[in-house]
């Protein structure tokens, strides 16, 4: 049974992305005023994706559009999640070609087969170093 999304007791983080092709998940809905939005929503922090695609907010329901993400962005609110499944979340974003802000994923609990089917291991940047 699904629940009202602002009266049930799952976490979300929200992602954004925008025309230059960077996708930014973050804890807040707050955009970016100065780029051009593609496509908005709310993802749950536990669940489980099979890649992250959108719809253009101009477009209809369609293809997921995975070939336009050539970057993406954790940003430093992520850290406020002490649970976070990114299993399959970049599944399939074949251009994805830059990864920043891994740093602020300390409640990572699994990432298995995050960067599957790319067909390269993107860059990263802001990768924490220390052992757990």
């Amino acid at each position: 049974m699904l629940t009202g999304p602002n009266n049930d007791r799952l976490t979300w983080l929200y992602a954004h992305y925008y025309a230059d092709g960077e996708g930014v998940l973050t804890a807040n809905s707050t955009l970016d005023p100065t780029r051009a939005l593609v496509a908005s929503n709310r993802i749950c922090a536990i669940g489980k994706y099979v890649g992250l695609g959108f719809t253009p907010l101009d477009g209809v329901t369609g293809p997921t559009h995975r070939q336009h993400h050539t970057g993406a962005t954790f940003a430093a609110d992520m850290v406020t999640f002490s649970y976070l499944n990114l299993n399959y979340l970049f599944y399939s974003c074949t251009n994805l070609a830059s990864v920043s802000g891994l740093g602020n994923l300390s409640g990572v609990r699994s990432m298995r087969y995050t960067f599957s089917s790319a067909r390269s291991r993107p860059s990263t940047s802001g990768a924490s170093t220390r052992r757990r």
